[in-house]
């Protein structure tokens, strides 16, 4: 005799004894009627859960930060002696991630075919930067920036374009509040309101950073 939680089946002329839970169609095929759990979407879950975790434990004591940089900047058909100096204002809410904004000043350049020989290049803008940790105080950094680099010729009416500043580079903590910063940047998009051109820059600059 078949359990209470079993049901009878006629298949072929056999009976068949199967668990409430499958249903035989017209045709004598069985289908589960159960529920189908989803093990990919449990693990999502689990996985946005852990993730918030961590996020939430990685957030920094004292996400904001001030600081300067110096460096040497060469922009092509431009030659210069001149050292360039950056100022930021930074915050990194989380370890891995920072948002900056900065005012750079590549410093003055020398060009013989424009009315001013000597051209200030300089901008405002901003950057998102990632860090990667190498050991617990030495992270890599990784820049992508947006900045209204022009060259300067002091003309009127001219609103300089977005120039892109990608940037690789090393963040090593000194102390709790302190942090020194070496960076490689490509810059592209740098326009020029006199020739009405763009141009290109590489750089390695070095800064000191002040959290609070």
């Amino acid at each position: 005799m078949p359990d209470q939680g079993q049901v009878r089946h006629e298949r072929k002329g056999m009976p068949v004894y199967g668990n409430h839970s499958h249903r035989a169609d017209g045709n004598g095929a069985f289908h589960n009627t159960r529920p189908m759990h989803h093990p990919v979407r449990h693990l999502v879950t689990i996985a946005a859960l852990l993730a918030a975790s961590a996020v939430m434990a990685e957030t920094t004591e004292r996400p904001w930060y001030v600081g300067a940089a110096l460096g040497k900047t060469q922009v092509e058909d431009f030659s210069s002696n001149s050292v360039r100096h950056d100022f930021i204002l930074g915050w990194r809410p989380v370890s891995f991630l920072a948002v900056e904004a900065s005012y750079i000043n590549l410093g003055r350049f020398e060009d013989a075919s424009a009315p001013d020989p000597l051209l200030l290049i300089n901008g405002f803008g901003g950057a998102l930067l990632g860090f990667l940790p190498i050991n617990d105080r030495v992270s890599a950094i990784v820049r992508f920036g947006l900045h209204k680099l022009d060259i300067e010729h002091n003309y009127e009416g001219y609103e300089p374009k977005l120039a892109r500043i990608v940037g690789v580079g090393a963040e090593w903590t000194l102390r709790e509040r302190l942090a020194v910063r070496l960076e490689f940047q490509h810059i592209a998009g740098i326009t020029d309101r006199h020739a009405n051109g763009k141009y290109e820059a590489i750089g390695l600059i070095a800064g000191v950073l002040y959290h609070f």
